[in-house]
This record gives structure tokens, C-alpha cells and sequence, in this order.
């Protein structure tokens, strides 16, 4: 799942992925769960764009992951903005903290890529 390598069947039974610079959704997604996938998706499409700048202006990858973290702190942050709009639109949160989300990409995400 990660490197960059989704299969079709991995996408097909994700909420929602991110790969090449395209965002991939369920069609049958609720509303909310589209707006929160959005959300998620979104934080790891601008730490893309960022990460291709920082590329683009020859910074190191050592330093890039210092400005933009690690795979947990993206996915942390990623999860972190979808509770933070699932509060704000007054729907559950799938996560009731954010040390529920740090226990969730620990055990299911790679440090590393």
C-alpha cells in the first residue's frame, strides 16, 4: 500500500487514497464521510505540493522530512484535520482524541515510506 504503489483492488476497497497527484474516492460515500475523506486527502495532496517544491529548490530529503515529518506525523496530522472538520460540522468523530489517532497510525502506517 505505500511507496507509491496502490494495486486497483487496494484502491477499490480504500474510503479514499491519494497516488500520483490524484485523489481517488467511494462514489457511495455519505456526504459527510466524502467532505471528511476530502479533508484527509487533501492534507496529503498539499504535503505533496510541498514536498515537490522543496525538491524543486534541492533541499534534502533529511530536511524535508524535517519540515513536513514523517509518515506517521502526516497521517497524524491527515487524521487530525478530518476530526478537527467532523467537530466543526457537529458529526461523530472517528477518532475521539488525538492520542486515539496516534494509537491508529502507529499500529496501522509505516514510520517510514
Amino acid at each position: 500500500m505505500y511507496n507509491n504503489l496502490l494495486t486497483d483492488e487496494q484502491i477499490f476497497n480504500s474510503k479514499a487514497a491519494t497516488l500520483g497527484g490524484k485523489t481517488f474516492y467511494r462514489s457511495s460515500a455519505s456526504v459527510d464521510d466524502f467532505l471528511t475523506e476530502i479533508v484527509h486527502e487533501g492534507s496529503h495532496v498539499i504535503d505533496n505540493i510541498l514536498k515537490k517544491k522543496m525538491l524543486k529548490d534541492c533541499k534534502a530529503k533529511k530536511e524535508i522530512d524535517g519540515i513536513i515529518g514523517n509518515n506517521w506525523e502526516q497521517e497524524i496530522r491527515a487524521y487530525s484535520h478530518e476530526r478537527d472538520l467532523q467537530l466543526k460540522i457537529r458529526i461523530k468523530p472517528e477518532y475521539e482524541s488525538i492520542q486515539d489517532i496516534e494509537k491508529h497510525v502507529k499500529i496501522e502506517y509505516p514510520k517510514h515510506l
